[in-house]
């Protein structure tokens, strides 16, 4: 991601052309799973590549965040600590060789979205975290934005009563 010059940036403004770019941009960063997710209140979206069952554990693993922080865009380090109360969770993830990681969920008046990431080895050290963590950001608020730019249009093109299915994107 860091070789990247500006033009390279322009091309990827466009929600398509980001999703296009999306597993060459993580696997970049050494995490081969990823799913990212967007919901407003008209539009659903999601593209990834986890494994079945993979996405309900992404879900389980924001829902057990406490109340305090279920609007927060602070990481949901993925670990064994983060299913603590649904031990079964944690053994599907790891049986999955979903082990390593984070969610980083993004939160504004559009709507709300996710983009996680995961690997099957290597622990993800606090360095690591830190040295990755702003690209994560940017990438999850740059997808956040595409997102909501294209429900804006869809609704606008539809009216507000669009609601497509839960459109998935898997590459």
């Amino acid at each position: 991601m860091i070789n990247r010059t500006a033009a390279d940036w322009q091309r990827l403004q466009d929600l398509p052309a980001l999703l296009e770019q999306l597993p060459t941009l993580v696997a970049e960063l050494a995490f081969p799973f990823y799913s990212f997710t967007y919901s407003s209140q008209n539009h659903q979206l999601s593209a990834g590549n986890l494994p079945p069952q993979g996405t309900q554990l992404v879900q389980a693993a924001l829902d057990l965040r406490p109340d305090t922080r279920q609007y927060s865009n602070m990481p949901v380090m993925w670990s064994e600590n983060a299913f603590q109360s649904a031990a079964g969770s944690w053994a599907t993830a790891y049986a999955l060789g979903l082990r390593y990681g984070w969610i980083q969920p993004l939160h504004d008046g559009s709507g709300h979205s996710s983009l996680t990431l995961l690997r099957p080895h290597v622990r993800l050290s606090i360095t690591e975290h830190y040295e990755k963590a702003a690209w994560v950001m940017w990438l999850g608020e740059r997808l956040h934005l595409a997102a909501a730019r294209e429900a804006g249009l869809a609704e606008r093109e539809h009216g507000p009563a669009f609601n497509p299915a839960q459109r998935n994107r898997c590459n």
